[in-house]
């Protein structure tokens, strides 16, 4: 049974991708690398140790932040 637009009534008829299309499959939809900052690094290796010690199920480290540089420092207080 042919599939119908529900508003025109027209038959659905899918098509093949014309050479071009295929050639630029990749192209149009192949998900690049994705690029951080190293801000945004940074808070993925601290959202990292807190899921691992979660996980570890130890105490989790402190942060703090460095005023003059704008670094974050990992303190383990036990």
């Amino acid at each position: 049974m042919a599939t119908k637009n529900d508003i025109t009534g027209d038959r659905l008829i899918n098509k093949r991708l014309s050479k071009q299309g295929e050639d630029n499959w990749d192209r149009i939809f192949k998900k690049q690398g994705i690029t951080l900052t190293e801000e945004e690094l940074a808070n993925v290796e601290i959202i990292a140790d807190i899921v691992q010690h979660h996980h570890d199920k130890k105490k989790l480290p402190e942060y703090d932040l460095d005023k003059s540089t704008g670094e974050v420092i990992k303190n383990y207080k036990p």
